[in-house]
């Protein structure tokens, strides 16, 4: 398998494996607040705690790809079989 083909299995990869963090992490923030905030404030809150999770969880997900690529990066040496750091030839 050529490297252009690796690079894109692996980008799809990484891409699936970031919406589903991005959806379990919203999820669970929506659940962590309908057992705790959802008795106590108004109804009317829901559209800022939607609002809010959604937030945390794209960023919350940033962080837990960047960490993940990290660590696949040197646990499978991606950085060779993707050809990430070979310089070009002029």
């Amino acid at each position: 398998m050529s490297k252009k083909t690796s690079m894109v299995i692996f980008m799809i990869i990484a891409t699936i494996f970031n919406v589903a963090v991005t959806a379990l992490l919203f999820i669970g923030i929506l659940w962590l607040y309908s057992i705790t905030l959802a008795k106590l404030l108004p109804q009317t809150a829901v559209v800022w705690a939607v609002l809010i999770s959604f937030v945390v969880s794209l960023i919350l997900s940033v962080v837990v790809y960047q960490k993940m690529l990290g660590w696949a990066r040197k646990k499978y040496n991606l950085d060779e079989r993707l050809g990430l750091n070979e310089k070009k030839k002029r």
